[in-house]
């Protein structure tokens, strides 16, 4: 993770008369509070109180209660000045980077990008740092809907080169079949808005459909495809461009046939609920709940 233009705060304060060196002195010095004080709470389930004095919850999805096993799975390999790096296990590492920006926020007001990977157990912890650094890049210059901005403050979630090749072959396609303006069908980065509005909830919504052993999800009334299903639902749309919500019936169908009503009317819910921008992301936490699965 890495902190948002803040090579320009700097520059832009110096010039400024009423942001003096001092003030720019105690904006480095909390910055380093931040990252060598502060980050050890929060990795320890510790996010402090919100404005009404109310204690904020860490994210748990799979149900750690991270405060009473006295925090996360992680270790912090390097925190100081306006990044760091992190290596723990994979889901605690993708709750605590939402906690972290979540009290950076609050913090200070700025914002922070992040790159996320995945890697076997023993692969070289250098190498570790090199992919996640070139996410983190990816994600400070990932195009957000059009060619017209970059926004930056976001999450680079489950990078790799395949997904950065795919992203680009479908765009190649998209030029050959003359569509010149880049649609950018396939997402490869969530702002930190679109991972509380969409991408956890839709993981939440999937693990309220099975149980959670061993920090793995379990699916009993799920078809065991339809995860499947839906991955092929947004490849439909990244590829061809065709109107997903008819592959959707067709898969919701079935799920209907298999699925407690209940849940069935959850899931068909969340699922219609999409935006035309949701689609070109259904991946990123489909991707999240197999991995849970596994």
């Amino acid at each position: 993770m890495d902190v948002d233009n803040l090579g320009k705060i700097f520059s832009e304060g110096i010039k400024d008369e009423d942001f003096d060196l001092p003030a720019l002195s105690h904006l480095s010095h909390m910055l380093n509070l931040f990252f060598k004080v502060y980050l050890y709470k929060i990795c320890a389930g510790d996010l402090g109180e919100d404005e009404n004095g109310v204690s904020i919850e860490a994210k748990d999805l799979t149900r750690k209660n991270y405060k009473k096993s006295k925090g996360r799975n992680v270790s912090i390999i390097y925190a100081g000045g306006d990044d760091l790096f992190i290596v723990g296990a994979w889901n605690e590492v993708v709750e605590l980077s939402y906690d972290i920006q979540r009290c950076f926020k609050r913090f200070s007001g700025l914002g922070i990008s992040c790159g996320l990977t995945l890697h076997k157990p023993k692969y070289p912890l250098y190498q570790m740092a090199r992919m996640s650094g070139e996410a983190e890049s990816f994600a400070k210059e990932d195009i957000s809907h059009n060619n017209e901005y970059r926004e930056k403050n976001r999450m680079a979630l489950f990078y790799d080169t395949n997904k950065r090749a795919r992203r680009e072959s479908i765009d190649a396609s998209l030029r050959n079949l003359g569509v010149e303006e880049r649609e950018d069908r396939y997402r490869l980065t969530v702002l930190w808005e679109e991972m509380e509005e969409f991408v956890i909830p839709l993981v939440e919504t999937f693990i309220e459909l099975g149980d959670i052993k061993n920090n793995h999800i379990q699916f009993h009334a799920m078809p065991s495809a339809f995860i499947e299903k839906l991955f092929m639902v947004a490849e439909e749309w990244q590829i061809k461009g065709h109107l997903y919500i008819a592959v959707m019936s067709r898969v919701l169908d079935q799920a209907r046939r298999e699925l407690m009503p209940r849940d069935f009317e959850s899931m068909k819910n969340l699922l219609y609920a999409f935006s035309m921008d949701n689609i070109k992301k259904l991946h990123i936490p489909l991707t999240w709940i197999s991995y849970l699965r596994r």
